[in-house]
């Protein structure tokens, strides 16, 4: 496993989480103010965030 920086822009999360498809294509990482970012490994680009408009209120502890 390597670390690979990721320009995120002005997004500011703490991290509780990471799942990485089959393909190691995307990560997708649950963040304690209750959202998933997702982010392209092969390029090391912040791809979305999700869910739009409510997020999950006691944070995202676990992807699966």
């Amino acid at each position: 496993m390597n670390s690979v920086k990721i320009n995120l822009g002005n997004l500011k999360r703490v991290f509780s989480c990471v799942l990485i498809d089959n393909s190691d294509e995307y990560a997708y990482l649950g963040s304690k103010t209750g959202d998933v970012v997702e982010v392209s490994l092969g390029h090391a680009i912040y791809k979305r965030v999700g869910p739009s408009g409510q997020l999950f209120s006691q944070g995202v502890e676990c992807l699966h």
